[in-house]
């Protein structure tokens, strides 16, 4: 059996995310938003299941319980939907810069190519 080469090597591992990547976590105003909607999440999964258990009538405690179970719930659920948004958004908007970086380096292009054609 033939020795490979060192050059001859492919990548067997997933390399890890680089300063280049987009991150949900280095946005300026996700981490904000996410922060704010897991908060508002949580109350209202609290409140909800804090009403709903009241409405039944579930003693103190296991209203107490419900509702906490509840927020928990709605936390995590909220966190993971604006996770998701957030980094749909992050995209987006790089997408959008690099076609508008795209748009202004043709027409430079344009510019000086009609500038040599005069």
């Amino acid at each position: 059996m033939a020795k490979k080469s060192k050059g001859d090597d492919q990548p067997t591992t997933i390399t890890p995310a680089g300063a280049e990547d987009i991150k949900v976590s280095a946005h300026p105003r996700a981490k904000r938003e996410i922060r704010r909607w897991k908060g508002f999440g949580g109350m209202a999964g609290f409140a909800l299941m804090a009403w709903l258990s009241w409405r039944s009538g579930t003693d103190f405690v296991h209203l107490g319980l419900r509702a906490l179970l509840g927020g928990l719930v709605t936390y995590v659920a909220v966190w993971t939907a604006a996770v998701y948004v957030w980094r749909q958004i992050a995209i987006a908007e790089v997408r959008q810069r690099a076609r508008i970086l795209a748009e202004r380096r043709f027409a430079a292009l344009d510019a000086a190519e009609r500038e040599r054609a005069a």
